[in-house]
């Protein structure tokens, strides 16, 4: 029943981001600011990044107790 509490919490504030929060959540972890960045593709809880000809995929990863999530941004494989 914990986790189905975190997964439906974690999915409830996913959910509310707008382009603009992605981009402000993805800016430290890629090195570029936030109105470099584009958002490409995104569902609740990944999205593509893509900023100076470099593109991230994002995604958050939940991390020890209740509601609690890591964003984790790593470099698109092509």
């Amino acid at each position: 029943m914990k986790k189905l509490l975190i997964v439906v919490c974690f999915l409830f504030f996913a959910g509310c981001m707008t382009t603009g929060s992605y981009q402000r959540e993805t800016a430290g972890l890629i090195g570029c600011p936030p109105d470099e960045i584009q958002i490409v593709k995104h569902s609740r809880l990944s999205w593509t990044a893509t900023c100076r000809g470099r593109s991230f995929v994002c995604s958050y990863i939940a991390s020890g107790g209740l509601g609690q999530s890591s964003l984790v941004c790593r470099p698109e494989i092509k």
